[in-house]
């Protein structure tokens, strides 16, 4: 279980306290995939953030599974929309990279399986400027799954791909979730992306009455092609909610 108590964020701007994150408790089980939507600037990367030990929280805590969450104690993958290769190094090795800076040996088998459901294989020679934009972004994901994080973080990691890519890796990201199953937070703007992806939905809402909402998604799982109006209509009904927000 990740356990997210009493938790409060903020930046400071000169002398100004900008609070980000208020008193936000938060409990999620444990290989769910959460897909996390609201507003800009309401706390969504700022709370991954957070969970990956690179902003410290002011007040609360982060457990998880009873003890307290930190990169000294867990593994922790992040993905960001910038996909952070290495341009000096092949694909091979920026994929292998995570778990030589870790000093962990790596599955071999997995790491074949990877290459397989990622279509990377043909690709491993290949520098970073090689490749287009999905090919970079499929390398960065191979990359933190190899890792077996306990917890999977991910920043908006397709929005700069056209939607080609966007789709084929969404698809190919939910066929690897789905065989290796890890507990991900998954930041998006888009509608879209979050009913397709979230096993539950995570809707936030801006300070100062901060709150956030648990939407459990009927449309896990569904394929896309197959039911398509079911998607669309409870995407509608997601963009309505965050229509009021705004009122």
């Amino acid at each position: 279980m990740l356990e997210i108590s009493h938790l409060s964020v903020e930046y400071t701007l000169g002398k100004q306290k900008i609070p980000v994150l208020e008193d936000l408790s938060l409990s999620l089980c444990e290989g769910g995939i959460y897909t996390l939507i609201g507003p800009s600037g309401c706390g969504k990367s700022t709370l991954l953030k957070t969970l990956c030990g690179l902003i410290p929280p002011v007040k609360g805590t982060i457990t998880f599974r009873g003890e307290t969450l930190s990169p000294k104690n867990h593994l922790i993958g992040l993905v960001l929309q910038n996909d952070s290769l290495l341009a000096w190094q092949t694909v091979q090795e920026n994929i292998l990279l995570a778990c030589r800076v870790k000093k962990r040996p790596y599955d071999a088998a997995f790491f074949s399986d990877l290459l397989d459901v990622l279509k990377l294989k043909p690709l491993l020679k290949r520098y970073p400027h090689e490749l287009s934009g999905g090919q970079r972004q499929r390398a960065a994901i191979a990359r933190v799954f190899l890792l077996k994080p306990d917890i999977l973080l991910l920043d908006e990691p397709f929005s700069a791909l056209d939607a080609f890519a966007r789709d084929e890796l969404q698809t190919l990201f939910l066929e690897l979730w789905q065989k290796n199953p890890t507990t991900t937070l998954f930041v998006t703007h888009s509608m879209e992306e979050a009913v397709y992806l979230g096993q539950t939905i995570l809707l936030f809402r801006s300070a100062p009455r901060q709150t956030l909402e648990m939407l459990e998604n009927p449309c896990f799982l569904l394929p896309r092609e197959e039911e398509p109006q079911t998607i669309w209509q409870w995407t509608q009904q997601l963009r309505e909610k965050l229509k009021e927000e705004s009122i």
